[in-house]
């Protein structure tokens, strides 16, 4: 059972990789991103600050200093090889501050996600994201085929 979730866990996240690899827009910010919609958004890197809510499946993987997230409302947790920890029938807010190395993904309907720190916001489906860059604050719808957005706070 442990092999078959392993497997499971790495399809998908290689499946999610690829295709942010395919993507070819990738955004720069000046460190923080907002969004809501329905489908997937994917934070990556150093987080200063993350706020995710909505209802579907988190997955949550803490690569460097063990950070503690707080985890809000209900879904059936379940920890998985490497590290990894998955919310499946999630509804509820995901907080984590001060953390690197970490990946945060939500696939649902309802996200609301705030951003601040350092690496990629990923986002796929429909729905609205602003973001500050230089120049100032843009705003934009997301994609259905997907799209990588690169914050940097420093």
């Amino acid at each position: 059972m442990k092999k078959k979730l392993f497997v499971v866990l790495a399809l998908l996240l290689a499946g999610l990789a690829a295709v942010t690899a395919v993507s070819a827009d990738v955004i720069s910010g000046i460190g923080w991103l907002e969004a809501r919609g329905d489908g997937t958004a994917r934070v990556e890197g150093y987080v200063k600050n993350l706020h995710i809510k909505g209802n579907g499946v988190l997955l949550y993987h803490d690569g460097g200093e063990e950070d503690a997230a707080e985890v809000t409302g209900y879904g059936r947790k379940i920890d998985l090889p490497g590290g990894w920890v998955k919310y499946e029938g999630f509804h509820g807010t995901f907080n984590l501050k001060d953390a690197d190395q970490t990946t945060v993904a939500l696939h649902g309907r309802n996200i609301g996600l705030q951003a601040i720190g350092r690496g990629t916001v990923w986002l796929k489906g429909h729905g609205t994201y602003t973001y500050g860059t230089p120049g100032g604050i843009v705003t934009g719808d997301w994609s259905p085929d997907g799209q990588t957005f690169s914050i940097d706070s420093e």
